[in-house]
């Protein structure tokens, strides 16, 4: 990808984040986006298996949320040891987590390891795009943004 692209990206992406700033909360804690929602899948829940993977990195973001840290290093270890993953598992769980708001630098690494193999995530996107599957340990993601921005930057690249 070229720089200036990336840099592009990254202003899209803060634009969208600060957008994003209407928000309902859900009983849950999470908060849903209002300017680009994404629907809670009813009736599905992660697989337990994906869900494992996932699970350090979302915990780790409430808390680094609750601590008021726009810099954490347990979440920047959780976060980069899910992108160095292989494997169908992990690429199902990187994709689910592009219906979170994780930061905009870390939302343009997720955004670019998703690029790298598309004929593997463009499954997955097109899945995930629809509904996010339900984790089982929502009740402690307080403070943590559901919303549909990086599969749709990610669709728009693809598009053009």
């Amino acid at each position: 990808m070229k720089p200036v692209k990336l840099h592009m990206l990254t202003m899209a992406f803060c634009l969208v984040a600060l957008a994003s700033a209407r928000q309902t909360m859900a009983a849950d804690g999470l908060i849903m986006s209002e300017s680009h929602p994404i629907e809670t899948c009813e009736e599905r829940f992660l697989p337990p298996r994906v869900e494992r993977l996932l699970k350090p990195v979302l915990l780790s973001r409430a808390a680094a949320i609750r601590s008021n840290r726009e810099w954490d290093a347990a979440y920047e270890s959780a976060f980069y040891n899910l992108l160095k993953m292989k494997g169908p598992d992990a690429r199902e769980a990187q994709v689910a987590l592009m219906a979170y708001y994780v930061g905009a630098h870390y939302g343009e690494e997720l955004l670019e390891l998703a690029r790298t193999d598309p004929e593997q995530f463009d499954p997955l996107v097109r899945r995930y795009r629809l509904c996010r599957p339900q984790l089982t340990f929502e009740d402690q993601l307080s403070g943590v943004t559901v919303l549909q921005t990086l599969y749709k930057i990610y669709d728009d690249d693809f598009e053009s």
